[in-house]
C-alpha cells in the first residue's frame, strides 16, 4: 500500500501534512462514473485526456516555477486540479492544490520540490487507475 502526504497550511501559515493516499483512497471511481453517466468507454477516454494533460503540465509548471512566473503557474496547477477533480483522482489533485498554494504565496522552492512527489504520485494513481479498469494502460 503506497502513500504520499502533500504539505498543507495550519492556522499560522506553516505547512503540515494535511492528508495520506492509499491506494483505496487516491482514486475514487464513484466520481469518474458520475462524470461520465457510467458510460465506462467515455471513461476510459476522459482518463487518456486526463494522463496527457497531466504529462504536458507538469514539465510546463516547473519551468513556471523556475522563472516565477505566477499567472502561469498557479493557472496550470489550477488547470490540472480541476481536471483531477473530474476524474476522481483525489493525491495529484491534493498536490496540485498545494503546488497552487505555493505558486500564490511565491514560494518557487518549495513547489518544485513538491513537482518529484507529485509526479509519484500520478504514477501510483495510474497504477491505481489501470488495475481498477483492468488495463495495461490508457
Amino acid at each position: 500500500m503506497s502513500k504520499a502526504a502533500p504539505a498543507g497550511k495550519s492556522k499560522d501559515g506553516s505547512l503540515e501534512s494535511v492528508r495520506e493516499f492509499t491506494d483505496e483512497t487516491r482514486f475514487d471511481r464513484s466520481r469518474l462514473k458520475e462524470v461520465s453517466d457510467g458510460d465506462t468507454a467515455f471513461e476510459l477516454e476522459l482518463l487518456e485526456m486526463w494522463k496527457s494533460n497531466i504529462i504536458e503540465k507538469i514539465p510546463l509548471i516547473r519551468s513556471k516555477l523556475e522563472l516565477k512566473d505566477l499567472d502561469d503557474a498557479v493557472l496550470y496547477s489550477h488547470e490540472i486540479k480541476g481536471a483531477c477533480a473530474n476524474v476522481g483522482a483525489e493525491g495529484v489533485r491534493e498536490f496540485c492544490r498545494q503546488l497552487e498554494a505555493f505558486a500564490n504565496q511565491s514560494k518557487w522552492d518549495e513547489g518544485i520540490k513538491l513537482l518529484p512527489d507529485l509526479k509519484a504520485e500520478f504514477e501510483q494513481t495510474l497504477r491505481v487507475m489501470e488495475k481498477n479498469y483492468g488495463v495495461e494502460s490508457f
